[in-house]
């Protein structure tokens, strides 16, 4: 389906198959064309089948569409982030509000990660923020202090290494010394990645 043009032919089948269509898989499939076409029009059928479609994977699907829109979606990918009862769809929202480097949704993204309970969402919120703005990640440091598993713990920690946040390592190190091993070893791997 993603051979379709940008016309309003195509826009209006697509938009058809996507909400009215029974078998999910096709509705999934007029998603990623809409996605692919990326236009803006698109956008009232991609918000509609994101607020009603039963399918998960079709809702996934509607996400990673809207990050095509760039800035005109991503009232609704904050929306699916905070609100979608399925961790794949949250974890698709945060991946493409940090791929498409929103930085409105840097602030949501941090709520979403006091919220969140999925270490798979975790996970990639806290990519999402380093992605968008890596001096947001000072912002993040209840992570190590709140009761995140420590797979989160240590992420959070390599991402500040990743991210060359030098001063912030050497500021935590010092605040944490009883960490455990997985934590003490992002510190030791993060040091290294920001020169010491």
């Amino acid at each position: 389906m993603s051979h379709f043009d940008s016309s309003k032919t195509a826009l209006e089948s697509l938009r058809n198959l996507l909400l009215t269509d029974p078998d999910a898989e096709v509705r999934k499939e007029a998603a990623f064309a809409l996605g692919e076409i990326a236009n803006p029009e698109a956008l009232s059928a991609l918000k509609e089948a994101l607020l009603s479609d039963e399918s998960a994977k079709v809702r996934q699907m509607v996400v990673w569409a809207l990050g095509g829109l760039k800035q005109v979606g991503e009232e609704y990918l904050i929306r699916a982030l905070h609100e979608d009862s399925s961790l794949f769809v949250r974890r698709e929202s945060a991946w493409v509000l940090g791929k498409v480097k929103s930085r409105r949704a840097v602030g949501e993204l941090i709520e979403a990660l006091k919220r969140e309970s999925s270490q798979l969402v975790l996970e990639i919120i806290l990519w999402a923020v380093a992605e968008i703005s890596p001096k947001s990640l000072s912002r993040l440091q209840f992570i190590l202090e709140k009761e995140y598993a420590e797979k989160i713990k240590a992420e959070y920690i390599w991402l500040l290494g990743k991210y060359n946040q030098k001063s912030l390592l050497k500021k935590l190190l010092r605040l944490y010394p009883g960490s455990s091993v997985k934590v003490k070893r992002a510190f030791i791997w993060s040091l290294t990645q920001a020169g010491g």
